[in-house]
């Protein structure tokens, strides 16, 4: 190993999911995909696992796996995310990390604290959590303790290095920058010499000792500068040949050892420069053909240990915090400003904020469990499996005694709060525009969250939280305007899911009741009896309303609520929904319904239940909007339009409950959509028809049977003839896994079919030989 090729990946976006559904909320920026999650994996995370290889005519005949040659590290809640919504990409990641380890001996994969909130910010506490957090992520799903940590921001301190080392992690990457002095290891005081960071090596490792455990180390590297910006600015990204040349250029001319390693946020590769996947593995193929092979942090320091150490620069030494509030802040001049004004006053709001929710923390849980903070940090075994047997064991080996049914809860609810707590200030410390942005919005959601957990358990910290909200004014909205407008919107609680599944229900469009939630699921239903009527009436419009019976489990609280939920439309956006203690229907209604006026029911019910009512601004996540797209009245008038969405919507509805699972009945009335003025990609739950052909895909690999091919083409030839975007990269991937694992011994008749099926999807010939060649 002289010289060696280390390109890094770090990705760093959480998927951004609602604090109270734990789903993801629905981002217009995103079009067509739903959200940026789903965006950032088609166009990203998906792509690196399945760098097409293409044939003399551009068809795919197989796909690499970009992973298993990238150094490369994944926010745990990220990996969280993949894991439910794209199980064969995350499966593809962990395979990368086992390959890579056969090869060299130590797998590509670093760990990432939980968080992604450069950690010079943090108190000694909250590093040791979030590092621990990550460290138990990383192990849970690769199998194997991390050996190296990427750290947000590349930010480091004394007091973080020392963390990362207690926490048994063996290198990070750092920037040269942060160096003051450098030594030949073993030196004496001597033997320091001051060093800028344009003289460091970089193609060498760097040790940091410790000072507080004397003989602990940190094995760092320094990236490459020039090479790092070259990719950022897409100057070295323009083609894989571009790229090739601009890493052999940062070798010296001479045989020492020499590692060229360069890191970048993994979102580069794709999504935020179309293309630059493709020309990423093109580079890595050439720099292997060229007897440059890709490598490993840990696999090279095996071959090179440090041969310098190094001191960090004495004004990074230690963390910059606020002072405590109760003691005098030192006058200084002003310095210039390095950021808006709100960003620093929202960061200041939040950590004050979770002060408080630090000492009511302490406080409540420290009775029952003993020291709450090592309580917190044994969560960690909570990230990856929540079940209650899990979360059940984990109270009983810490509290001090025996726990109520109801203090369990109320410790649960505490430890949530401070995941949320976490989540805030992370997301607080983006970088971004202006305080409506994704992150700020996000980190002011999760404030939210932790709030309301406080006043479940009977501390009211809102109001203070609101007033120092008020002095965080942004260039577009206020912290305070956005907190009424967006974020107490956006909170749901078992009511609001209750109303949720009755609104549904009653417009014909809701899933069946399921007894259990799903991975990332908080809240499911189960259903009784329901009542509906309806009453055509003169000009179109036709009234109704429905009384149901439901209960709602939470999975965060373990507590179900038992309700009736009445629901009435009087228009086709005018919708009322009021969530009731469960009873029976009560007598006269319906025969109120018959007699009186619309207008005049609808006060009837207010008289009965009173003014509160969820609307349909009750649905939660992507279902309003798709709720929005069927019954937004169209200016033009057009009966065709009306008519068709009808029975779109039905056929959803039947699709959900069950009575259609394969989703012919949406696949045969998409071609019309055009002809009622409806764009495929723009119809309602549009979606689920995608994932009808998806599911006849799954059908047929899974049988290899001539009737389910059929049907895997004629849904595919309908989507397609209709104009519906499909994930044909998915597809395709789908396919190819299925080529490279059960195939093998698939019955030589199971694979012609599925040749029609690959020609159809663009794939190559190549892929399948003559029948006669193949394994009987």
């Amino acid at each position: 190993m002289t010289k060696s090729v280390c390109l890094h990946a770090a990705f760093l976006r959480s998927p951004r999911e609602n604090p109270w559904t734990w789903g993801l909320d629905p981002e217009d920026s995103a079009y067509p995909y739903g959200d940026q999650a789903s965006r950032a994996h088609a166009e990203c995370y998906g792509p690196l696992a399945f760098d097409p290889v293409l044939d003399r005519d551009g068809r795919m005949r197989g796909s690499a796996n970009l992973y298993a040659h990238l150094s490369f590290s994944f926010c745990p809640l990220l990996l969280a995310w993949l894991e439910r919504a794209h199980p064969e990409t995350y499966r593809r990641i962990l395979e990368a990390d086992r390959a890579s380890a056969a090869r060299l001996g130590h797998g590509n994969a670093l760990a990432q604290p939980y968080v992604a909130a450069p950690l010079p910010g943090l108190t000694l506490r909250d590093k040791r959590t979030v590092l621990r957090w990550g460290g138990s992520d990383f192990s849970r799903r690769f199998g194997r303790p991390a050996e190296g940590l990427w750290l947000p921001g590349l930010a480091a301190d004394e007091e973080t290095l020392e963390a990362v080392i207690a926490e048994g992690f063996r290198f990070t990457v750092l920037p040269a920058r942060l160096a003051a002095r450098l030594r030949i290891v073993g030196g004496g005081e001597a033997d320091w010499k001051e060093v800028r960071p344009e003289t460091c090596n970089p193609t060498r490792p760097y040790r940091w000792l410790s000072r507080r455990s004397p003989g602990a180390e940190l094995a760092v590297f320094f990236p490459h500068e020039r090479l790092g910006a070259a990719l950022a600015s897409a100057e070295a990204l323009r083609d894989g040949e571009t790229l090739w040349r601009a890493v052999k250029a940062r070798f010296l001319p001479d045989d020492s050892t020499q590692l060229v390693h360069a890191v970048q946020p993994g979102e580069l590769f794709g999504l935020e420069l179309p293309g630059s996947a493709a020309v990423l593995g093109q580079a890595l193929r050439n720099l292997e053909a060229d007897g440059l092979p890709a490598t490993n942090y840990a696999a090279f320091l095996d071959h090179f240990p440090p041969p310098q150490e190094f001191e960090l620069a004495p004004a990074v030494r230690t963390s910059v915090r606020p002072a405590p509030a109760e003691l005098p802040i030192p006058q200084a001049p002003a310095p210039v400003p390095l950021e808006p004004a709100w960003r620093a006053g929202l960061r200041q709001a939040l950590r004050g904020f979770a002060e408080e929710l630090d000492g009511f923390f302490s406080e409540r849980l420290g009775s029952g469990l003993g020291d709450p903070w090592e309580a917190r940090d044994a969560c960690a075994e909570l990230l990856g499996d929540p079940s209650v047997r899990k979360a059940d064991e984990l109270l009983s080996r810490r509290s001090l005694r025996h726990l109520k049914p109801s203090e369990s809860r109320a410790a649960l609810r505490l430890l949530e709060m401070q995941k949320r707590r976490l989540l805030m200030l992370a997301e607080a410390g983006h970088d971004s525009r202006d305080i409506s942005d994704g992150e700020p919005l996000q980190a002011l959601k999760n404030a939210c969250r932790a709030a309301e957990l406080a006043a479940a358990l009977g501390r009211d910290l809102t109001e203070g939280l609101r007033a120092r909200l008020a002095a965080c004014p942004g260039e577009k909205t206020d912290a305070a305007q956005l907190w009424s407008r967006e974020v107490q919107p956006a909170a749901v609680d078992a009511a609001r899911a209750a109303a949720h599944f009755a609104l549904l229900g009653h417009l014909g469009v809701g899933e069946a009741p399921r007894p259990g939630p799903r991975p990332g699921e908080r809240f499911t239903w189960t259903r009784g009896a329901l009542r509906r009527e309806s009453r055509p009436l003169p000009g179109g419009r036709d009234p109704s309303w429905s009384w149901q019976s439901l209960s709602v489990r939470d999975a965060e609280s373990r507590e179900t609520l038992e309700a009736s939920v009445c629901v009435h439309q009087l228009e086709r956006l005018d919708l009322a929904a009021w969530v009731l203690p469960a009873a029976e229907e009560p007598a006269g209604l319906a025969a109120a319904f018959a007699a009186a006026p619309a207008e005049e029911f609808r006060a009837e019910l207010c008289r009965r239940f009173g003014q509160a009512f969820f609307t349909l601004d009750a649905l939660i996540g992507q279902e309003r909007l798709q709720v929005l797209r069927w019954l937004m009245p169209d200016p033009s008038g057009s009966r065709t339009r009306k008519a068709f969405l009808r029975d779109w919507a039905a056929a959803v509805g039947r699709l959900r409950r069950g009575e259609d699972p394969g989703g012919e009945g949406l696949l045969e009335l998409l071609p019309g959509g055009r002809e009622a003025g409806v764009l495929p990609d723009q119809l309602p739950w549009a979606a689920l028809a995608r994932g009808a052909v998806q599911a006849a895909l799954e059908d047929f690999l899974a049988s290899g049977m001539r009737p389910d091919l059929d049907l895997a083409l004629r849904r595919f030839s309908a989507a397609e003839r209709a104009g519906l975007h499909l994930d044909l990269f998915a597809l395709r991937s789908r396919l190819l896994v299925w080529l490279d694992g059960p195939a093998a011994g698939a019955d030589p008749a199971e694979r012609d079919l599925a040749r029609a099926l690959a020609e159809k999807l663009g794939l190559s010939p190549s892929l399948f030989p003559p029948t006669e060649a193949c394994p009987r």
